[in-house]
């Protein structure tokens, strides 16, 4: 069997990613709908019970009331096949990774039946092309069903305007076919046609095209005896952003900032399918709560009593030993040998080591000797390895006896980057856990807010190991569609018997906050971040006055403003020594809740003349009660 080499997949998705294309990025997403629509009519054509409309068209009947279920369910499959990686991971319009919580399938199902065309269908008598957006639509629906129309396979080039992202889209389609012996194009065309119609493989690889033969020369196809797999970080290689590059490739980097600008959240959106282990520096971290130690474990033992000077083994009627439960005491590795461990075990994927808040902790105690280990050669192995204690490395060997990931090619190839140094090698250390040394798959990254600097200072032979990526504050957008979120803040409150909603624009009470902080402390290590506060509802917009004052007041009182007096906490009149407490009060039954009318005062006091950037709108009666 042959394949398309892992390089040649790569290359060819690094193209279909630069290309320029004619449509929106959203638009693009209509290909894979496309592409899985004509894999269904290739397999609908080799079946005698198809439904023919006539020679150009075939109903799917997907989604039509009392329409094949079965259908529908293929062609969602269809539309996942085009788009997975092996490793869990999804394209987005070709251009992106799908970064959605739900399940691709539920995504497709919601997305494309339930918000599409295909669901305006179901009330048009009329046909409903998809997408609607431009003039250059790739399918159709017709009363809820899917059809093709193959004039719109013309419309392709509109998608991916040049033969070369064509031809690679064509490739990537290829990329688990075991074979393809003969790379001509011909050979390709004979290939592709066994899943798609004719006419999208003359449409991708067209014979009457001179230039398919001088392209197919230029891109080096190359086979391998084994399928590739190919995974999220591969796109991620094939991205232009240098900030994409930087990340997926930096093995050390702290992401440091402002409390609340997402650093965590971008770490998470980059790592997202690898394996992480996650871990958070607090004063009290060491050495030993880092690496490893000895912990106290309960276990079932044998019962033993002591006759005489003799240790014997209490055993029941049957002359079994009677057990036990009772504290014993075994070497137990966190989060840094975990990640090590799983590195060297796994050295064909990623490895990451998230530190949460890494200078909250005491670096230089809690790091020890594996400092040393952070100087990464050219290869991304540590430089200078180190010998590890006798307890971690009784542990090691332990865990390497029972599954270690390295061939004798591949630790060979690391011996060798230390045969001055090392006649031996390393490998075999390493295996038998007397020498420390990081593998090129672990990356170490953490989080920093700059508003903790003074915790514990990172020295800087420290800082000069670690790459250092700055997150600025900036309005928050969502992860998945890269749209703005548009949080408000939001509450009621009563004025001469009356009832009023304040509101206004998180991101901008943020702006408007952080000119008072950067006047009273000529800094930007206090100011806000856009994710510093959230709104409570899954997928909510409104930050509500409890979250408000509990996490935003309280942290502007306590740790911005709280050596100096500021006029924005003057919330009472006639207060001149205002307080914390003043906003808060005891309802009716005598709980503690939220002062919503000392809030509106902070606000105005926040905003100052600024009053377009808030609205307050008196409520009635109604609008009350359905609020509620």
């Amino acid at each position: 069997m042959a394949y398309l080499s892992k390089q040649t997949i790569v290359k060819a998705l690094q193209c279909i990613k630069k290309v320029e294309t004619k449509v929106s990025i959203p638009c693009l997403s209509a290909l894979q709908y496309f592409l899985a629509l004509d894999k269904y009519y290739h397999h609908l054509e080799a079946k005698p019970e198809a439904h023919v409309v006539n020679q150009e068209e075939l109903s799917t009947e997907i989604y039509l009331d009392g329409g094949s279920k079965v259908a529908k369910k293929e062609f969602i499959s269809y539309v996942s096949e085009v788009i997975a990686f092996d490793d869990g991971n999804y394209l987005k319009s070709f251009k992106e990774l799908y970064t959605g919580t739900k399940s691709i399938q539920g995504t497709i199902q919601s997305n494309f039946f339930g918000g599409s065309s295909v669901e305006i269908s179901r009330s048009s008598m009329e046909k409903v092309v998809y997408p609607q957006q431009g003039d250059k639509p790739l399918i159709y629906a017709l009363r809820g069903g899917v059809y093709r129309d193959v004039s719109y396979y013309d419309n392709i080039q509109y998608y991916l305007p040049t033969l070369e992202a064509r031809f690679s889209l064509a490739l990537w389609l290829l990329r688990r076919n075991g074979d393809v012996q003969d790379v001509s194009i011909e050979g390709l065309r004979e290939k592709l046609s066994f899943d798609y119609t004719q006419k999208l493989v003359d449409t991708l690889l067209p014979l009457a095209d001179l230039q398919i033969d001088e392209l197919k020369e230029s891109f080096g196809l190359e086979t391998d005896d084994t399928c590739a797999i190919i995974k999220k970080s591969d796109f991620l290689m094939t991205l232009n952003s240098e900030d994409f590059q930087e990340e997926s490739l930096s093995l050390q980097q702290i992401y440091y900032g402002a409390p609340g600008t997402g650093k965590s959240r971008e770490i998470n959106m980059l790592t997202e399918g690898e394996k992480v282990t996650r871990t958070t520096f607090h004063p009290d971290s060491d050495y030993s709560t880092f690496v490893g130690c000895y912990k106290p474990h309960m276990e079932m033992v044998d019962m033993t009593t002591v006759i005489g000077e003799t240790l014997k083994t209490v055993r029941d009627e049957k002359g079994q030993p009677r057990q036990e439960r009772r504290i014993v005491y075994k070497y137990s590795c966190q989060a840094f040998l975990q990640a090590y461990i799983a590195a060297w075990q796994d050295p064909d994927r990623k490895h990451f080591l998230v530190i949460e808040e890494i200078n909250r902790g005491n670096c230089a105690q809690i790091f020890g000797d594996i400092f040393q280990l952070l100087d990464r050669n050219e290869e991304g192995y540590s430089s200078y390895p180190i010998r590890t204690d006798a307890d971690a490395e009784e542990e090691l060997r332990i865990v390497f006896a029972d599954k270690w990931g390295l061939d004798d090619e591949k630790a060979k190839e690391i011996d060798d980057l230390y045969r001055k140094h090392y006649p031996d090698g390393v490998t075999k250390d390493i295996k038998n856990g007397s020498l420390l040394l990081l593998p090129s798959n672990l990356y170490i990254w953490a989080t920093m807010n700059t508003s903790d600097q003074s915790l514990f200072p990172i020295d800087s032979a420290f800082k000069r190991r670690w790459d250092w990526k700055y997150i600025k504050i900036a309005e928050g957008r969502d992860a998945e569609t890269k749209e703005l979120l548009n949080w408000i803040v939001k509450f009621k409150y009563e004025d001469e018997g009356k009832t009023f909603a304040f509101e206004c624009s998180w991101w901008e009470f943020i702006h408007t906050i952080n000119e008072k902080i950067a006047e009273a402390n000529s800094s930007d290590d206090k100011k806000l971040g856009y994710f510093f506060c959230k709104p409570k509802a899954k997928g909510g917009k409104e930050i509500d006055s409890k979250t408000f004052v509990g996490k935003v007041v309280f942290y502007l009182w306590n740790d911005v403003f709280k050596d100096e007096e500021n006029p924005i906490f003057k919330v009472i009149d006639g207060k001149n020594n205002p307080s914390f407490d003043d906003f808060y009060k005891e309802d009716e039954k005598g709980m503690t809740v939220v002062d919503t009318n000392a809030l509106r005062v902070f606000m105005h006091n926040v905003f100052g003349e600024q009053s377009r950037l808030y609205t307050e709108t008196e409520l009635n009666t109604e609008m009350q009660q359905t609020e509620e």
